[in-house]
């Protein structure tokens, strides 16, 4: 089984991305075009490959149209802003990935606190991201979720 692991593509504007209202292929990943339509059984992608759902599915369409990927999302989906107005609430994001790009889908794999088996030479893929604000502290877990998901709320509405 061949498979191709990348990661940190960041097909993103003024980074490694097309010009925004133009084609993909000024960008600096065009580069690697050919290579990535070199046929392999699996592609896993470890997160970052764009700033939104809308931006990663693009990538995919252009990248990988008919090829099995697998992957995460990184933090720079939590960066882009919703409406021109909203900051995005991660578990909302987490959710639009996951009823976009299900388990079922026929290419494309979004994990998320999830696996997937690889029949042949039978390897499972775990996936997941990991986000801290890098503060330690002596909460339990579920005291540590609702301050999350109060979080979310507050940051919602600011």
């Amino acid at each position: 089984m061949k498979i191709r692991i990348l990661s940190d593509l960041h097909f993103t504007p003024g980074i490694n991305g097309p010009i925004y209202n133009e084609s993909w292929e000024p960008s600096e990943l065009f580069r690697f075009a050919e290579d990535f339509k070199k046929p392999v059984d699996v592609n896993l992608i470890a997160g970052d490959i764009s700033e939104s759902i809308e931006s990663d599915e693009n990538f995919l369409n252009e990248f990988f149209p008919n090829q099995q990927v697998i992957f995460i999302d990184g933090n720079h989906c939590i960066y882009h802003s919703v409406d021109g107005f909203f900051k995005p609430i991660l578990s909302d994001i987490k959710r639009k990935y996951k009823e976009k790009f299900p388990k079922e889908h026929l290419f494309w794999t979004y994990l998320e606190n999830d696996w997937v088996w690889l029949e042949y030479p039978n390897i499972a893929v775990i996936g997941s991201t990991f986000y801290t604000n890098y503060k330690y502290c002596d909460l339990t877990l579920d005291e540590l979720n609702g301050i999350a998901e109060a979080y979310d709320a507050w940051y919602k509405y600011y």
